[in-house]
């Protein structure tokens, strides 16, 4: 085996052959020392001498532009035509470029750089000249110059010629002087080069004589080599991994003894075997193909195989395979290595790999599990919440409580209200730590943003007679950019805890201004802090103000209450707004909680804070937007279209999504209310086609106006290419207000006379009606309108929640409960539009049979009431109306 590598080697020669090449090449190298300035001098006065001529041949263009300029002016003023002015024209801009350059080129040269600059400023003289000539013609036709023009014309051309001259003549000795030092130094530079080139053909010449010689003297050393031979055989014969010389010819193959240990093969045994009788018929075809695929370009390949043992068990083996000579594709080099123990423990670490993405995996439905848990939880908890709230507010305003009864209303609004805040903090929460918290930067006035928070907490302080102010330092900025939602988010959490911890003193908010080289001129960054009174922190406890379901003790939760995720909440939010937030505190004198962060200034805007998206419609220059409304149910688009109507605004109607496709590509709409469940084609596919259509599309503010406001359904919207989205039964000052955001407010605010509707006697069902938000229908539409919409209201009522109604298919009753349900909230039934909603999710999650029975019994008795309740306000309206 290690004969032909001797031979192979032989053909090299020996050391001596090397070291006299590298001794050829020493000497080259010594001579190309020598040469090498020489020639870099002559490149080098090439290169200036390039240069001279550069320096000329600019002096002869700008000495042609001067000419031309001159002639065309003249050809201008005697010919009066307008083509003779091309060569001024020209030139005008060709000179200005040329004694740029030409002040580039002489910048090494002080007296030329001088006279370059001359040069310049004489130019831009004379083109001055030319110049105001042919503006004093211009009014009326053109005509030769005055005697004066002239000859001040004459002087300037002298005066750039005289210097053009000069400059010239000091560019042509420079050009004498290097055209002779280059003449001097090339021959001697030409003949050193042949003298080397000689020197390197002597040089090699010799060293392949020696190389000769050795390669003679190599066939000689043979026997040596063959003695070393058999040493390698010994180290080979001795080693644990087996290699292996596969050779087309027997007197060249070997196979090592490490088969015994490794596989339990003789030599001769296991070089006799096939590779079908000894791989793994899983592996086979890669070994065949690592030994075809071995090249000189690619000599070298490395494979794992299962080898079968002689007892039967597969053991795995990592083999390097190596072609031996570039030549001979049969001479191939194996060496195998037993790493049975190497595999065995990538299987256990595999099976560890896969337990964990299996854990990972576990950990994500869980999260998921606790998404739709919050999300349900959000649902059935906010509703009754928002009853007991409302009612309570409703209860509170009446003069007939006694005092026992309106403290113990005030104590359920106060229970109410905690349980509300818990629920919101777990939801925002939640939404941080998913990634689902997006701020939305937006123009505000931070004095309305203070005044807003502060007007917010001051019952509550003025309840424990806390004082509260703010205190804004001179020279903050009024109007600023940011998330302005977020911001009263953070500033009522730290008020609402600092006049929650106060129990006399005061709460004061100040907003000051910092300095920050950092920050552009354009943005400033701001310090609000909140000092209060109150009872203070440790100094060990305030390190856990800010984790998550963290208070200073349990003593604080039972006293104050809270979830303590308030300060966990407002430090992601300011983080997530690029800013830092901390807290300064003594126990017994109170507390200042702060944060800073950088906000870009704003325009000021008017007092209203109008929407930050323009009308792009031709028709809104009267004031309020042009809005399409895609809704298919009648009565949905009467009253959606009142309040538009109302709020100073201009409505189209689309009565499916097709219908909405064709409206926005016959005209431009400031916004699209898209109702989602429609005939024909839904609102979500319909937004996908206008999305589809364009650029011009991708910006028209689309929000959803429907009752389906899940999680889920809500992320549908927003990934269909949605902006918002609108709850049915939608209030007017939601409805508007959406369109104020991403349509444009009305100039004037309309105000309509109000008629108090009937109370209702005493047998009428509280609790399915509120007859406050009629009262807001009322003062939007008038009697008359909302009498139509009552009665249109009862017939759908009795139309779709028949005597049938419980034999009807699943998807039946989910459409009419579904079109049932804004209507009812926007006329104050509001126990029918939330019964309406519970029998669609009901029929939409596949509930059983029994449970949607039960909803269906509940809502045929609410259907009742309500069409009761339908008759006696449209006798109260009809007693109301006018006589005509």
């Amino acid at each position: 085996m290690l004969s032909l590598r001797n031979q192979r080697l032989s053909r090299l020669g020996n050391n001596v052959a090397p070291l006299a090449l590298a001794g050829a090449i020493l000497l080259i190298a010594a001579c190309s020392t020598l040469l090498i300035p020489l020639l870099f001098d002559v490149r080098e006065k090439r290169v200036w001498l390039q240069h001279t001529y550069e320096v000329l041949a600019e002096l002869d263009t700008i000495h042609t532009g001067i000419a031309d300029a001159e002639v065309g002016q003249r050809e201008f003023l005697f010919s009066h035509q307008e083509e003779r002015l091309a060569s001024y024209r020209a030139a005008l801009q060709a000179l200005p470029e040329a004694t740029a350059k030409l002040s580039t080129l002489v910048s090494d040269n002080p007296a030329q750089a001088a006279r370059a600059r001359t040069l310049s400023q004489q130019v831009s003289e004379k083109l001055a000249d030319l110049g105001q000539t042919l503006q004093e013609t211009a009014p009326s036709p053109p005509s030769p110059p005055s005697l004066a023009d002239a000859q001040r014309g004459a002087a300037l051309t002298a005066q750039i010629r005289e210097t053009l001259q000069t400059m010239r003549r000091e560019e042509q000795r420079l050009l004498a002087e290097r055209r002779s030092a280059l003449e001097q130094v090339a021959p001697r530079s030409i003949g050193f080069a042949i003298a080397t080139l000689l020197l390197a053909l002597l040089s090699l010449t010799g060293a392949g004589y020696l190389a000769v010689r050795e390669i003679r003297r190599r066939s000689e050393a043979e026997a040596v080599l063959q003695a070393n031979e058999r040493r390698y055989r010994l180290l080979a014969e001795n080693t644990s991994d087996i290699v292996r010389l596969l050779s087309s010819d027997p007197q060249h193959a070997y196979t090592s003894p490490a088969t015994r240990t490794v596989l339990g093969y003789e030599p001769e045994e296991f070089a006799a075997l096939s590779l079908e009788e000894l791989i793994h018929p899983d592996d086979l075809a890669q070994a065949q193909a690592y030994r075809t695929q071995l090249s000189p370009e690619h000599a070298s390949r490395v494979g794992t195989h299962r080898y079968r043992h002689k007892h039967g068990h597969w053991v795995w083996l990592e083999v390097a395979y190596r072609r031996m000579e570039a030549d001979r594709a049969d001479l191939i080099l194996a060496v195998g290595r037993d790493v049975t123990h190497r595999k065995k423990q990538e299987e256990v670490l595999r099976e560890a790999v896969d337990d964990a993405r299996a854990a990972r995996a576990q950990a994500e439905a869980a999260s998921q599990a606790k998404t739709d848990f919050l999300a349900s939880m959000s649902h059935e908890i906010r509703t009754p919440l928002n009853g007991i709230l409302g009612y309570t507010d409703l209860l509170l305003a009446e003069d007939q409580l006694n005092p026992s009864q309106r403290l113990r209303v005030e104590r359920v609004r106060s229970s109410g209200a905690a349980l509300l805040t818990v629920v919101n903090d777990i939801l925002d929460f939640s939404k941080i730590e998913a990634g689902q918290i997006e701020i939305d930067p937006r123009s505000f006035s931070l004095a309305a943003l203070v005044d807003n928070s502060l007007s917010i907490v001051r019952s509550l302080a003025e309840h424990k007679n806390v004082d509260l102010s703010a205190q804004v330092e001179p020279g903050v900025p009024e109007h600023l950019v940011g998330d302005q939602d977020r911001l009263r988010q953070v500033l009522l959490n730290l008020l609402n805890n600092a006049v929650k911890f106060t129990a006399k003193g005061s709460v004061t908010l100040r907003i000051t201004s910092l300095a920050d080289a950092s920050l552009s001129a354009g943005e400033r960054r701001l310090r609000f802090s909140v000092t209060d009174t109150g009872i203070g922190i440790p100094a060990e406890k305030q390190s856990l103000l800010f984790e998550r379901f963290s208070q200073v003790d349990s003593s604080t939760s039972r006293e104050f209450g809270g979830t303590g995720l308030g300060l966990a909440i407002s430090q992601r939010l300011i983080q997530l707004m690029g800013g830092t937030i901390g807290v300064e505190s003594q126990v017994g004198r109170g507390s200042t909680f702060w944060f800073e962060l950088a906000l870009p200034l704003s325009e000021a805007v008017d007092e209203h804070m109008a929407s930050p998206r323009p009308s792009t419609s031709e028709n809104s220059a009267s004031g309020g937007a042009q809005v399409l409304l895609a809704e298919d149910l009648e009565i949905n688009q009467d009253i959606a279209r009142s309040i538009l109507e109302a709020g100073g605004h201009r409505v189209d109607i689309a009565v499916d999504g097709v219908r909405a496709i064709e409206a926005v590509q016959q005209r431009t709409y400031d916004l699209v209310l898209m109702d989602v469940q429609m005939p024909v084609m839904d609102g979500i596919t319909a937004v996908r086609h206008i999305r589809s259509l364009g650029s011009a599309y991708a910006e028209l503010p689309i929000v959803a106006l429907t009752a389906n406001v899940l999680p889920h359904q809500v992320q549908a919207f927003t990934e269909a290419g949605m902006n918002g989205h609108i709850g049915k039964p939608f209030k007017r000052d939601e409805l508007l207000a959406a369109v104020e955001r991403w349509g444009k407010k009305p100039l004037v605010e309309p105000s309509l006379d109000r008629v108090e509707p009937q109370s209702e006697d005493e047998h009428s069902d509280e609790a399915s009606f509120d007859p406050a938000v009629f009262s807001e229908v009322l003062d939007l539409l008038g009697p008359d309108q909302t009498g139509q919409l009552l009665h249109r209201f009862g017939q759908e009522l009795e139309a779709r929640v028949g005597p049938d109604v419980h034999g009807r298919g699943r998807d039946e009753i989910a459409g009419d409960a579904h079109a049932l349900a804004s209507q009812a909230g926007f006329l104050g039934f509001v126990i029918l539009s939330e019964q309406c909603l519970a029998v669609e999710a009901a029929c939409a999650n596949r509930s059983e049979n029994a449970d949607l029975a039960i909803l269906l019994s509940g809502l045929t008795r609410l259907r009742d009431a309500a069409l009761g309740k339908v008759r006696q306000l449209e006798a109260t309206l009809t007693e109301r109306l006018p006589v005509i």
